[in-house]
C-alpha cells in the first residue's frame, strides 16, 4: 500500500496505519489476541505413572473386598410388620402399606411356596444388584448371608421375602451404594493426603483456555461489561443465580482489582474447563485469574448458606492442596459475601497479599 503512495505522504499514511492496527489490537479480546492462558492441573503418579488426579482413576486402582461389609439388615434397615388385613414394609422409617385381597392371601404370607427359597431369593437378588465393580462370587457369598441374616436371625419368612422382593432389592441397592462411596471416599484420601501419594501440579497437561472454547455455552446477557475477561465482554458464559447476584458482583470485584491481568468465568462440567477432583466427582471452581506477575487464583465464591457445608469444606481442602503443590504458581481462595467485616474485594486482596 506505502508502494502506491506518494513519496511525501508515507510517513503520514504509515503512522495512520499502524495508530488503526494498535486501536484494533487493544479492542480484541485477550484470547483473539493469541495471548496463552494454560492453568496448570493436580496430577498423581499411579502405578508409577503421573496422571491426571481423578477419583475414578483411584478406584480402579483401589483393590477392596464387599465381604469387607456386615451382610446384614438391621430392624432400623428393612422391616416387615403384618397387621390383621395388611402388613407393612418399613425401609428407613419410611413405610408402605400391603392390603391383603382376601383371607387365602393372607394366610398366604408366612406358608412356604413352591419355588420360594432362600437360594431363589439370593440369585434374584443377584441379578437385581449386580455391578461390573463388584466381584461376582463376593457378591453371591454377601447376599447369601445377608438372605441368611434376614431368615435366621431376624426369623423373616422367606416367603414374606419373596413378597416385597422388588423392594428388598431396592434397600440392597442403596446399601451398596453406601459401600461404594465409602470406598470411593477411601481411594480418593489414599491417593490424594496419604502420606506415601505423590502429588504434583504440572504445565504438561494444564487446562488450557482458548478463543471460542464456549461457544455452545449460554452467554451472561446483564448490563456490566467486565474489562478483563479472557474471552471478551460479550462471551463471558452466564452466572448462576440472578443477573445481577452475588456471584456476578464477585466477578465485577475480580475484574477491577489492578492485579488482575485477565480472567475467565469457569463453566461446570465443560470438558474443558479447570477442574479438581473430589471423592464424589469433579469440582468446578466458579473464576481462574491470571495475575500480571504469572500467579494463578482460582476463586470460588459461595454464599452464606452454603459456606461452610462439608461440600465447600472437601473444595477448600482440594482447593489448599492445589495450592500448597503448585511451587507459589498458584493461590486458591473460597470468597464469601463478608468474612469478619472483609467484603469480596479485601479477601481477594488479601489473598494475594496487596493491600
Amino acid at each position: 500500500m506505502l508502494a502506491v503512495v506518494p513519496e511525501a505522504k508515507r510517513p503520514a499514511f504509515a503512522e495512520a496505519v499502524e495508530n488503526h492496527r494498535t486501536t484494533v489490537k487493544a479492542s480484541l479480546s485477550p484470547a483473539k489476541r493469541g495471548e496463552r492462558f494454560n492453568v496448570p492441573r493436580l496430577t498423581c503418579e499411579i502405578q508409577g505413572k503421573l496422571e491426571f488426579a481423578d477419583t475414578d482413576l483411584f478406584v480402579e486402582d483401589h483393590d477392596w473386598s464387599l465381604l469387607y461389609y456386615p451382610a446384614k439388615l438391621d430392624e432400623d434397615e428393612f422391616m416387615i410388620r403384618e397387621t390383621a388385613r395388611s402388613f407393612e414394609i418399613d425401609i428407613d422409617g419410611k413405610r408402605v402399606t400391603h392390603q391383603f385381597i382376601n383371607e387365602q392371601e393372607q394366610l398366604a404370607l408366612n406358608i412356604a411356596v413352591e419355588g420360594w427359597t432362600p437360594e431363589a431369593l439370593t440369585l434374584w437378588l443377584d441379578g437385581q444388584v449386580r455391578g461390573p465393580d463388584l466381584r461376582q462370587n463376593e457378591l453371591l457369598k454377601w447376599l447369601r448371608d445377608l438372605v441368611g441374616h434376614l431368615i435366621h436371625v431376624r426369623t423373616l419368612h422367606v416367603s414374606a421375602l419373596m413378597r416385597c422382593k422388588f423392594l428388598l432389592a431396592r434397600k440392597i441397592a442403596n446399601k451398596l451404594d453406601d459401600v461404594r462411596r465409602q470406598e470411593r471416599e477411601t481411594a480418593y484420601q489414599h491417593g490424594l493426603f496419604a502420606p506415601a501419594a505423590k502429588v504434583e501440579v504440572s504445565f504438561d497437561a494444564a487446562f488450557a483456555f482458548k478463543d471460542g472454547m464456549y461457544g455452545d455455552e449460554r452467554r451472561h446477557r446483564g448490563h456490566w461489561k467486565p474489562g478483563k475477561h479472557f474471552l471478551g465482554p460479550d462471551n463471558v458464559p452466564a452466572f448462576d443465580g440472578a443477573i445481577d447476584g452475588e456471584e456476578v458482583q464477585c466477578a465485577q470485584a475480580l475484574d477491577r482489582l489492578p492485579d488482575v491481568k485477565y480472567w475467565i468465568r469457569n463453566v461446570a462440567r465443560h470438558p474443558e474447563s479447570f477442574r479438581l477432583p473430589t471423592a464424589t466427582g469433579r469440582f468446578y471452581p466458579d473464576f481462574v485469574a491470571l495475575l500480571n506477575d504469572g500467579r494463578f487464583l482460582i476463586v470460588e465464591y459461595k454464599g452464606a448458606h452454603i459456606a461452610e457445608g462439608s461440600d465447600t469444606t472437601e473444595k477448600r481442602t482440594i482447593g489448599a492442596l492445589w495450592e500448597q503443590r503448585s511451587n507459589g504458581q498458584g493461590l486458591f481462595i473460597v470468597v464469601e459475601r463478608n468474612v469478619n467485616g472483609k467484603d469480596v474485594r479485601r479477601q481477594l486482596m488479601e489473598k494475594i497479599g496487596t493491600t
